[in-house]
């Protein structure tokens, strides 16, 4: 696995941190002995631990409109606008 690592020189030592793991950094007098330690770091925690991927399903609102589904149902003049509104839109279509 590849790890982003944040390299941070301190006075006399160069301070390592895995990002996303910010807990988990090393020490070392170079950049490179900083490295190899924060690769030993990485293999001592993995070595008791496991890394997973869960997946959520955020909670789903119900659709806005899922309220008004159905409200006309028992309307008798509903079939007559809808009729009436399809008329309308082939004419509308046919003017553009």
């Amino acid at each position: 696995m590849v790890y982003e690592i944040l390299l941070q020189p301190e006075s006399n030592k160069v301070r390592a941190t895995v990002l996303n793991w910010p807990e988990c950094t090393a020490e070392g007098e170079t950049e490179e002995a900083a490295l190899q330690r924060i690769r030993e770091v990485i293999r001592e925690r993995l070595a008791t631990s496991k890394i997973v991927q869960v997946d959520v399903t955020p909670p789903t609102a119900p659709h806005p409109w899922q309220q008004y589904a159905g409200m006309w149902q028992d309307d008798p003049a509903f079939e007559e606008f809808l009729t009436e509104l399809t008329t309308y839109r082939k004419q509308v279509e046919a003017t553009t």
